[in-house]
């Protein structure tokens, strides 16, 4: 006899998701999570970095308040009380998670899980109370493995958590650093680069490929180098990191390395490049990606198909191999977004409860939160001409929008690609102010299949920022008023 019809093993982004949606249904839930509900996501990723982008922005903006015609003097940052709001409003979104499984009839379970079978996992109790180090097992119809991922740390990285540190420390430093060597500008490494030079650290970030945002288009990744430049940040590609080096006290070799540079300037981490160069920095953030959490959890005893990587493997129903098992979010590697994670949970929780509902990948948005933003969804123009498609691009600019000029915020650009011969909005890219709220119109129009004539004849709000999309579309037909 089963005790559940699903157990989730995971609280954050899909695997909380997958268990509301599930009760939402009518299954009796129970969800496995060794540490704090809401996982990476929440507690250690997008909430607690956006508060802190929020403040380093507020910043920015008092810097430059005198071309508003305000006159700010004498403010200062205070540290204390940004790591302080942060941790408020996490704890704040946790609580809530709590109540969404209580309003839910969803059973919390505290500990780590390993999985026996198709249909019974082990727990190893860790409430915090009398039951903590107990052993119990639980049997359910349908399991889901939500497990997320973690930062990788090289081990010529020498990751300590105080001196080289993960994206997790870097959130809860006991003061801003006066030098933050970033390596790896990806997404996360950008984001960091962008908040600690907002709050007046001096950041150098090192990247192992030929430019920054590998992901993104080569003009997309030289627009954000200017705006890096303009921060005072040093960026540094297509250059490895053999070697970082943390010292309780300055050592000879290290110090010849360094020649010129004065000893009192030198802190104590030195980061060795491939180049010859040695960078002296105070705090070094590890940012070279992440690897998913699969490990001791019982796949191997099942059978589960993982690949090279350890990534679980699954179909478009989030189905594994092996009947009755599931699993979403970064654990399988496919898109490793929260809004992801949440989206493969409910496609996973309608399956388990009869519904046939499969994911598609074809219009997820991505977001960057650097300032200004940087988000795209859909496939870019290169993509669509590898596709086969005969293409079209629309671009406009912001400084041609009227909003845009009356915020201060007239550096961004929006591209819109479409198909030559229907017309369809195939992706677009969105870098500037509030990006990451203007690129769900064209998530809306690549996931509908509308076109950029229809979305060029939809009359947009005046004045607006969301004015450059139907601009951009009409540029698609070298019809754009304000170009």
């Amino acid at each position: 006899m089963v005790d559940y019809d699903l157990i989730v093993i995971g609280a954050g982004s899909g695997g909380y998701v997958t268990a509301i949606r599930a009760a939402q249904l009518g299954a009796s839930v129970a969800v496995i999570e060794k540490g704090q509900v809401g996982g990476t996501c929440l507690t250690r990723g997008c909430i607690p970095t956006k508060t802190m982008v929020a403040s380093a922005r507020l910043v920015e903006k008092i810097d430059r308040a005198d071309q508003f015609g305000v006159e700010v003097e004498g403010y200062k940052v205070n540290y204390e009380r940004i790591i302080q709001r942060k941790e408020d409003i996490v704890e704040e979104l946790v609580q809530g998670v709590y109540f969404l499984f209580k309003k839910n009839g969803i059973d919390l379970i505290k500990g780590k899980a390993i999985l026996l079978n198709n249909n019974t996992v082990k727990v190893n109790i860790d409430n915090g109370g009398l039951k903590t180090g107990e052993i119990v097992q639980y049997k359910a119809e349908n399991i889901v493995i939500a497990t997320g991922s973690k930062p990788l740390l090289l081990p010529e990285f020498n990751y300590d958590g105080i001196n080289v540190v993960s994206s997790k420390e870097a959130l809860e430093f006991p003061a801003i650093p006066e030098k933050l060597l970033i390596i790896g500008a990806g997404y996360i490494g950008c984001e960091f680069a962008s908040i600690y030079s907002a709050l007046g650290c001096k950041v150098t970030v090192v990247e192992l490929m030929k430019q920054i945002l590998p992901g993104e288009d080569k003009g997309t990744a030289k627009r954000m180098e200017r705006v890096f430049a303009d921060k005072g940040v040093r960026v540094i590609t297509d250059t490895k990191v053999e070697l970082v080096e943390v010292l309780d006290k300055i050592k000879e070799p290290s110090l010849q390395k360094l020649e010129k540079k004065p000893l009192k300037d030198a802190n104590n981490v030195f980061v060795h490049l491939n180049d010859g160069e040695v960078i002296n920095t105070e705090k070094v953030l590890a940012a070279v990606g992440r690897i998913p959490v699969s490990q001791e959890i019982g796949l191997k005893g099942l059978g589960i198909d993982i690949d090279e990587r350890g990534f679980i493997m699954v179909n478009d129903q989030m189905e594994t191999n092996i009947p009755g098992i599931y699993a979403v979010g970064d654990v399988t590697g496919k898109v490793m977004l929260a809004h992801v994670a949440s989206a493969q949970g409910i496609v996973a929780a309608e399956n388990i409860m009869g519904n046939n509902k499969e994911m598609d990948y074809s219009s997820i948005p991505s977001v960057i939160f650097t300032n200004p933003e940087l988000a795209r969804t859909g496939i870019s123009f290169s993509q669509a001409r590898k596709m086969g498609y005969k293409v079209k691009k629309g671009r406009f600019f912001y400084r041609a929008n009227g909003k845009a000029k009356a915020m201060g915020e007239e550096n961004g650009i929006i591209t819109l690609v479409s198909d030559q011969e229907t017309g369809r909005i195939l992706g677009g890219e969105v870098f500037g102010v509030d990006a990451a709220n203007l690129i769900s119109e064209i998530t809306l129009a690549v996931k509908n299949g509308i076109t950029a004539e229809s979305l060029s004849f939809t009359i947009h709000a005046h004045p607006t920022l969301a004015e450059t999309i139907k601009e951009a579309a009409e540029d698609i037909y070298g019809v754009s008023i304000h170009s």
